[in-house]
């Protein structure tokens, strides 16, 4: 039982790793911003607020 449960936990953490590092890589990729996934909103609407600037 415990070696189950804990090969689970290990599936687990890996597959939330490989999403994270996915992630970061696409959000670093598309906007050279800090990896935050909260951060993606303002940093849209600071591009809307440049382009209207402009």
């Amino acid at each position: 039982m415990l070696s189950a449960v804990f090969q689970l936990l290990l599936i687990l953490a890996a597959m939330t790793v490989m999403v994270a590092t996915i992630v970061w890589g696409v959000s670093a990729d598309r906007s050279q911003i800090p990896p935050a996934p909260r951060h993606r909103p303002p940093a849209a609407h600071r591009r809307h607020g440049r382009h209207r600037a402009r």
